[in-house]
C-alpha cells in the first residue's frame, strides 16, 4: 500500500480480531500471504498510533501556547479596564465637586494623584 489511511488499518484490524477467512476478503492488505498480512497491519498500527500520539503532543504544547497568550490578554483587558474605569470615577468625581465648587484645584490634584496611584502609575501617597 502506498497510502496509509487510518480508515484502512482500522478495517484491517477488525479483520484481524474477526479471524475468519470471509473478514481477509474485505481486508487492504488481502493480497499479502498470511500470517504475514497481520504483521503488516501492525506495523502499520504502530505507526499510526506513534504518528497520532506526535500530533497529540504537538496540539497539547501549541494548545499551551494559547492558553498562555489568552491568560495574557484577559489579565491585559482585566487591568486596562480597572485603569479606566478609575479615570472614569475621578473625572466625575473632579466634574462634581468643581460645580459644587469646594476648594477645586487642591481636590483636582488629590484625585487625579489618587487615580494614578491606584492605576500604578505614580508614586503612592506619602513618597
Amino acid at each position: 500500500m502506498n497510502e496509509l489511511k487510518p480508515e484502512d488499518v482500522i478495517r484491517a484490524l477488525e479483520c484481524c480480531i474477526c479471524g475468519t477467512s470471509e473478514a481477509c476478503l474485505s481486508c487492504a492488505w488481502r493480497m499479502t500471504p498470511y500470517p504475514a498480512c497481520r504483521t503488516v497491519v501492525m506495523r502499520h498500527a504502530l505507526t499510526l498510533i506513534r504518528e497520532k500520539d506526535a500530533e497529540i503532543e504537538r496540539l497539547k504544547a501549541e494548545n499551551a501556547v494559547y492558553a498562555n497568550n489568552v491568560e495574557k490578554v484577559a489579565e491585559n483587558y482585566h487591568r486596562q479596564g480597572k485603569a479606566d474605569a478609575i479615570t472614569e470615577f475621578a473625572e466625575r468625581l473632579k466634574s462634581a465637586l468643581l460645580a459644587g465648587g469646594i476648594y477645586p484645584v487642591i481636590v483636582k490634584n488629590a484625585i487625579d494623584q489618587i487615580a494614578k496611584e491606584m492605576k500604578g502609575e505614580g508614586a503612592t501617597h506619602g513618597e
